[in-house]
């Protein structure tokens, strides 16, 4: 008998760790026409959307012409569109963490504000003829790029910068299995596909999934920092800093340097994520 652990499947059930039931942060699974590139949902118009995901993979929201893993966001209308060459799946769901008018709520790590002090963009301006010496022309720009620089991020690290929650089906025939995107900070549930509870033990950190030794198991799990290690947001910083000074030029690195370099000590190895 092969003995082998396999990441079969997974879910985010929630991003951000901040889910109210009507305004403020909410995450919501739309459906999807086969074969389209966009769609419009009545519950985007006027919402600001914090992340996206299409089958796991996170999306980059943009003003122009939507690239691969990129797409627009028209709030008037609710018209989310992508990228042409990469039509909807069957039986795709968008999964969509956003906000609506009046209840917004912060759950980066990184504030507009800090991102401001780091790059200097407030103070310099106040003399006799400026009433203040507040900036926030760049402000959008700027939440934009906090969320980006922080997706891009976890995808190099494999690591979850934000609080969330997911649901993830393996087979655990080897034991020790890895949990991914982690720091794992508790597990909800432990079941086989059929949804009853197994009994199950784990490494001391939560990292790893000892037993059961078995296939088709689902775990349900919460991961993510509370507060992100000074290294991880100093990276942040240095990236979200790279993109807005070089903005409107053509970059094809996915990472600074600096990001790199800051971020590679926590780089998760023996996962599924490369």
């Amino acid at each position: 008998m092969n003995t082998y652990n396999l990441l079969k499947d997974e879910k985010l059930i929630a991003d951000g760790g901040s889910v109210t039931a009507e305004n403020g942060l909410q995450t919501g699974y739309y459906d999807v026409v086969a074969g389209e590139n966009s769609v419009t949902i009545p519950g985007m118009i006027g919402a600001i959307i914090s992340l996206l995901f299409r089958e796991g993979e996170p999306y980059e929201k943009v003003t122009g012409t939507p690239a691969t893993k990129q797409f627009t966001h028209d709030d008037t209308t609710g018209e989310l569109v992508f990228y042409s060459g990469m039509s909807f799946n069957e039986g795709e769901q968008l999964i969509i963490v956003y906000t609506t008018t009046g209840g917004a709520t912060s759950t980066e790590p990184v504030t507009i504000q800090e991102v401001k002090d780091y790059l200097r963009l407030e103070g310099f301006i106040d003399d006799i003829d400026s009433p203040s010496s507040d900036y926030d022309d760049d402000d959008e720009i700027i939440s934009d790029l906090i969320t980006s620089a922080r997706q891009r991020l976890e995808a190099f690290t494999g690591l979850s910068f934000i609080p969330k929650t997911y649901q993830i089906e393996i087979c655990n025939l080897a034991g020790n299995f890895a949990i991914p995107y982690g720091p794992v900070t508790e597990i909800l549930s432990v079941e086989d596909t059929s949804g009853t509870a197994l009994t199950y033990t784990t490494t001391i950190n939560l990292s790893k999934l000892k037993t059961p030794v078995q296939d088709d198991i689902v775990i349900e799990y919460v991961c993510g920092y509370a507060v992100l290690p000074k290294g991880l947001k100093e990276a942040m910083l240095k990236e979200i800093a790279f993109r807005y000074t070089n903005r409107g030029d053509e970059v094809t690195a996915a990472l600074c340097v600096q990001a790199i370099n800051l971020a590679s000590p926590f780089k998760e190895v023996g996962t599924w994520l490369g």
